[in-house]
């Protein structure tokens, strides 16, 4: 009877183990996609929006690019702030929707 508890109880925690166990690497892939997503983020816009806010239809070389160091509203001022320095090569649309 007491050896019939003992398998009883390991068979439990094995299944417990086992259950567990699946799930963690579910929960870590999670984490690891949206980290993988935001550190291949280039600018603070995703490039196939971005490149219509320019006359040119092109992001100039000189763009601020996304620094994961800072938060988005940082990344998102460094942007704005160099728009406003460089007005003219944005579209009439880009100086409307972001206040330029």
């Amino acid at each position: 009877m007491k050896n019939l508890k003992l398998v009883t109880l390991g068979f439990g925690l094995l299944v417990a183990a086992a259950s567990y166990g699946q799930r963690v690497p579910q929960q870590n892939d999670k984490v690891n996609s949206q980290s993988t997503a935001i550190d291949h983020a280039d600018y603070v816009l995703g490039k196939d929006k971005l490149v219509n806010y320019f006359v040119s239809g092109e992001i100039p070389a000189d763009f601020p690019k996304y620094d994961a160091n800072l938060s988005k509203e940082e990344n998102e001022e460094i942007a704005k702030t160099w728009a406003k320095k460089n007005i003219d090569l944005f579209t009439e649309e880009a100086k409307a929707k972001f206040n330029l």
